[in-house]
């Protein structure tokens, strides 16, 4: 098994078991004119069996997803869009990209696009073309045949834009991961989590604040998370609260630390979440998951 990053392991999480996510990603990856058409009830997470595409473990695309659209004669036509996730700049990542694409292709003989996630703080200024693995031998291929795959940096999208959807929360901690120590940060996230829980998405808001108690060296404990999210909802009637069924999400990570069988603190026991949730396929009956 291919080593992953912290990164790489909750983006694959999160779009796995947060009912909606993906879709979100869709809808600013692709072009307007190709989600207009998108049937409703029609995308799907394809199996690991497609995901393979017959290049064994060590090289496989970071996700494969469906859907269909509408055509013009009233026929639907189901697409695949290939997605590649990276929180760092790669220059190989365009050959790449492509291999999987032509796999892909020969094995579903459908339409597919290839697509980029950029979840990194720098900017991404590798060309968006599997030519420019060649480096100065690609100038001999005539632009006509120069592929292309697409491309969302999320640090190129404005935080008002990400946390209009109740899913943007996601974004927004992917996207400010390594600098969450600001308490304006972290309040959004306590308040973006909130919203998690008042949709009955309790499960994931412990991942979000596992997550970001789980990266170190980016100054987010467990301590200042209660200390701050005390602090912002101490407004709130008791009567309200005891409504949320929780108090506070971090007592939530907390309590479920504890029945992982973590009591060596609560930082473990909330990494520990995170990594269970990760590792098996355990759900109850309050976890909205694909």
């Amino acid at each position: 098994m291919p080593a992953h990053s912290t990164h790489d392991l909750h983006f694959r999480a999160f779009l796995q078991r947060t009912e909606g996510l993906i879709d979100l990603y869709l809808l600013l990856l692709l072009p307007p004119k190709i989600t207009a058409r998108f049937i409703q009830h029609s995308l799907r997470i394809e199996a690991e069996a497609l995901i393979d595409l017959d290049t064994g473990l060590e090289k496989r695309p970071d996700f494969v997803v469906s859907v269909e659209l509408n055509n013009a004669t009233g026929t639907h036509t189901r697409i695949y869009v290939l997605i590649e996730h990276k929180s760092q700049p790669d220059n190989a990542v365009g050959l790449q990209i492509a291999g999987y694409e032509i796999r892909l292709l020969e094995k579903t003989r459908r339409p597919v696009l290839a697509a980029l996630i950029y979840t990194g703080a720098r900017d991404w200024i590798m060309p968006s073309c599997w030519q420019s693995a060649l480096g100065a031998h690609a100038e001999v291929i005539p632009p006509l045949y120069q592929h292309r795959y697409l491309t969302l940096a999320l640090k190129d999208i404005t935080d008002r834009k990400l946390l209009k959807h109740k899913l943007g929360i996601f974004l927004y901690v992917t996207k400010h991961i390594k600098a969450l120590h600001d308490d304006a940060k972290l309040i959004t996230v306590l308040k973006g989590c909130h919203r998690l829980l008042n949709a009955g998405l309790d499960v994931d808001a412990v991942c979000l604040i596992g997550y970001a108690v789980s990266v170190r060296g980016n100054g987010v404990t467990r301590q200042r998370l209660t200390e701050l999210e005390a602090q912002e909802f101490s407004h709130l009637p008791q009567e309200e609260r005891i409504m949320q069924r929780h108090v506070l999400v971090t007592d939530i990570a907390e309590q479920k630390g504890i029945e992982q069988g973590i009591e060596q603190g609560i930082e473990q026991g909330v990494e520990r979440v995170v990594i269970g949730l990760l590792e098996s396929g355990e759900m109850d009956d309050r976890m909205i998951c694909r």
